[in-house]
Order: C-alpha cells, then sequence, then structure tokens
C-alpha cells in the first residue's frame, strides 16, 4: 500500500483512540500480545519527533500538534511523556507491560532506525 505518512497520520491524536486503543486494551485483559499495537504507537510517537531517519522535516497535522511535538523532542527515545496524555491515552500508562514495549519499539526506532526495527520484528 502507497500512501502518505503525513495523511496516515492526519489527526493521530484522535485516530490512536479510536483504530488502536480499544485492540490494546482488549489484548492487555485478556494477557494476549500487545507486540504489534505497541509497534502501531511507537511509530506514531516517534514520528511526533518532526523528522524522519535522515533527519528531514515532517509535517505533523494535528490540533494537539504543539503539545505532541514538545513531548516527543522533550522525551525522545522515553515515551512517558507522551504516554501520560490522559486525553489520548487515558490510564493506560498504569499497564507496565505496554510502558515497557512501547518504551522498547521506541528505543530501536531511534538507535536502529524505522526499516531494520520493522525488519527486525518481522523476522521474530
Amino acid at each position: 500500500m502507497r500512501d502518505q505518512l503525513s495523511r496516515l497520520c492526519l489527526n493521530g491524536s484522535d485516530k490512536i483512540p479510536k483504530f488502536i486503543l480499544g485492540s490494546l486494551r482488549d489484548k492487555l485483559a485478556q494477557g494476549e500480545s500487545i507486540t504489534y499495537l505497541s509497534f502501531a504507537i511507537a511509530l506514531w510517537l516517534r514520528y511526533l519527533n518532526g523528522t524522519d531517519d535522515q533527519g528531514q522535516p515532517l509535517p505533523i497535522d494535528d490540533p494537539m500538534s504543539p503539545l505532541l511535538t514538545e513531548k516527543a523532542l522533550i522525551g525522545k527515545d522515553d515515551p512517558t511523556l507522551l504516554l501520560n496524555i490522559e486525553k489520548i491515552f487515558g490510564n493506560l500508562s498504569e499497564p507496565s507491560a505496554f510502558v515497557a514495549t512501547v518504551t522498547h519499539h521506541l528505543q530501536q526506532l531511534y538507535a536502529l532506525g524505522t526499516w531494520e526495527t520493522v525488519s527486525r520484528l518481522l523476522s521474530n
């Protein structure tokens, strides 16, 4: 599927709760794997930094973009500041498995880059 990253991430602060977090909560409640859903969250958090892996600017089109980009830039590979935004994540910053998984993925995205992180995730 080819699409523009900026269109896919458009209004992410509205889309993430509607399309990902419900499934994530279900998986946590059922004790199932949250690897891929947490990876989707980590990808979005990395995007909120406002630059790609080569340092080129990425447009952030979101009603919450000033707050999101500020917290992304301060936190870098630590998602805590972003995961504590209750309007988006509610109480999901409490399950340590979720925070740990998102942190792992986000650190990999910063350390290895997107393509290498995706490649490693899919090869497991």
